[in-house]
């Protein structure tokens, strides 16, 4: 009895009416309520329309309800696995280049044209910064040690103990 129509009693649209608000306060709850609260007329007046409907046209609707439901979550899997295909690639490239993992959360991994991009930025941005530091520490620990006037052969009195960290 494939072809038999199923008409649906009040009872069974009010379960799924009562089924589809407790999987979106369900999942306004997992969102921490980032999503807007739930529309109670909207819901309402799909209920309504959904008893109007013919047992047939009202199997067709929930079918194709349930289809972009789960092309839906068949989009966000795509796009989760690719966000974490870029993310490993990024953690590889940032090994390649001897730049730490750390630098991971500033990689944009939205696309891998935007992930190429980030890593060179930081590819660039990042030795400076550390020659700038070491530069301006040498400075700071050397400051003060110049040779006498008129010896310039006779070397620097630089502590490098204190450069290198070593306490005594």
């Amino acid at each position: 009895m494939e072809g038999a129509p199923h008409t649906f009693s009040q009872a069974e649209v009010d379960a799924i009416v009562a089924r589809r608000l407790s999987q979106q306060k369900r999942s306004i709850e997992r969102a921490g309520g980032a999503q807007q609260a739930l529309n109670l007329p909207e819901v309402l007046q799909e209920a309504r329309r959904l008893a109007a409907m013919k047992p047939e046209e009202q199997n067709q609707y929930l079918q194709n309800q349930q289809m972009q439901q789960q092309m839906q979550q068949h989009e966000q899997t795509q796009a989760e696995l690719a966000r974490l295909r870029l993310e490993v690639s990024a953690r590889d490239t940032l090994a390649e280049l001897k730049l730490p993992a750390e630098l991971l959360p500033l990689v944009n991994l939205t696309s891998e044209e935007a992930c190429a991009a980030s890593i060179k930025a930081l590819q660039s941005v990042i030795p400076a910064q550390v020659k700038a530091m070491s530069d301006a520490a040498t400075k700071e620990l050397t400051r003060g040690k110049t040779p006498p006037a008129g010896q310039p052969g006779k070397a620097l009195d630089i502590d490098l103990d204190a450069i290198f960290g070593v306490k005594t």
